[in-house]
């Protein structure tokens, strides 16, 4: 009975050996008195790069633990188990992380403890890697040009970045755990219209302007986008927004939308027909002038709404002020009868594009008054000249005149001389008449 107990003991220690031998955690046992390592797996000595008679009786915290005496929680802690990361000193010299269990035991009618330890330096490496990416993308979030915060299904704020702090005038501390209308309001909250709901509901994105207003009472025009924050199994968990502070690009608008009026005021207010014709002869912009001319003529050609022709005119003046760079000038006579004044200046737009600026004055009634006092001057001149001839006529006609009447006077009636000088004064009159 006693030689098949010692048999099922040996059976059963070589069996516990094979088990700890082939274990994939290196494995040592490490006598608790004198701290001498007493035995070693094969995964141990591999992790630690040294010959199995070079380990064993050698004093673990020299060769494998860098503590010292005085932290080892079993031995020096009173600890029966213990189960922490550590790091495990190899033949080269380097530091492996490993996570290691142990715990106490008797082996050969001693205490020993036995540590079980595995390689976590992947798992480091990932952590690290992790908590570099962490950082990374905390880092792109926090220096984020645009105001960001995360927002749960609750409508409650988890984060927020430094833009948003800024543009919000709400501190990270006061606004995360607060419900989103309570630091950043706006017209569609508490509406279907909300991007957070609309998200929550199915949306992949939502993009639209709003007025935002702070604490303070303080409206800032925004651009919002709304996304949604998908967790690791891909269900919705949250609503990640972004405002874009248009403050500027809007004051920039306000002001560009009050030249433009001013301008359109002034256009509208001048006495000539003011037209922009793009380089394909299409024409853009007419003022009310060049409406009450020719009609409507935005987008169609001038030669067609103008000139009434389905070719351009030769020669074309449009097309000369874009090649030459300078302003073209023409009269035009309307199919109606109409006299206009045109010029075309070149201009480029703000896309880069050559148009032109044409002016039209009607000058119709300027031709007519100006043919009616042409008319009244040569009427003048032509008087003038009538009067100067009929002058010239009449001095030496009554000098005629007299002298038929002197020979009248000095003759008898029945003579000769006395009847040619009486036709002469008849004749003379007539003329001086």
């Amino acid at each position: 009975i006693r030689q098949r107990t010692e048999m099922a003991l040996a059976d059963r220690e070589k069996e516990l050996s094979r088990i700890l031998e082939n274990n994939p955690a290196g494995i040592m046992l490490v006598d608790a008195d004198s701290r001498k390592i007493s035995w070693a797996n094969s995964n141990a000595i591999k992790l630690i790069g040294s010959a199995k008679d070079v380990i064993e009786n050698q004093v673990c915290h020299k060769h494998l633990c860098p503590a010292e005496i005085g932290n080892c929680p079993i031995l020096d802690g009173g600890q029966n188990f213990d189960l922490s990361e550590r790091v495990l000193l190899t033949s080269g010299g380097s530091r492996l992380p490993i996570l290691k269990s142990v715990s106490r035991v008797n082996y050969n009618g001693k205490e020993h403890l036995l540590e079980a330890f595995f390689d976590i330096s992947d798992r480091k490496k990932m952590e690290r890697d992790l908590q570099q990416a962490h950082a990374e993308l905390n880092q792109i979030f926090q220096t984020a040009s645009v105001a960001m915060r995360l927002v749960d299904s609750n409508f409650k704020v988890l984060k927020v970045n430094n833009t948003f702090e800024r543009l919000s005038g709400v501190d990270e501390t006061d606004a995360i755990g607060k419900k989103c209308h309570e630091i950043f309001s706006g017209p569609t909250c508490f509406t279907e219209e909300c991007p957070i709901h609309r998200i929550i509901n199915g949306m992949e994105t939502v993009e639209s302007y709003v007025d935002k207003e702070r604490p303070d009472g303080k409206s800032i025009p925004c651009i919002l986008t709304a996304t949604p924050f998908v967790g690791s199994e891909g269900d919705i968990i949250g609503v990640v927004e972004s405002f874009r502070d248009i403050t500027d690009l809007k004051m920039a608008q306000d002001a560009i939308a009050s030249e433009r009026d001013k301008l359109e005021r002034i256009l509208s207010h001048l006495h000539e027909g003011v037209s922009i014709i793009s380089d394909d002869r299409l024409v853009e912009y007419q003022n009310l002038i060049f409406s009450d001319y020719f009609g409507h003529c935005e987008g169609k050609t001038c030669h067609a709404t103008i000139h009434g022709e389905p070719q351009p005119c030769e020669p074309c003046l449009m097309k000369a002020a874009v090649e030459t760079g300078r302003i073209q000038q023409a009269e035009f006579e309307a199919p109606d009868g109409r006299s206009f004044e045109k010029a075309y200046t070149p201009v480029m737009d703000v896309d880069d594009q050559q148009k032109v600026v044409a002016l039209w004055r009607d000058v119709t009634d300027k031709k007519s008054a100006t043919a009616a006092i042409m008319r009244a001057e040569q009427l003048a001149a032509l008087g003038e000249l009538a009067a100067g001839v009929a002058h010239e006529i009449n001095n030496p006609i009554n000098g005629i005149i007299n002298y038929a009447q002197i020979l009248v006077n000095k003759t008898e009636e029945g003579n000769y001389v006395h009847d040619i000088a009486a036709r002469l004064i008849k004749e003379g009159d007539r003329i001086a008449r």
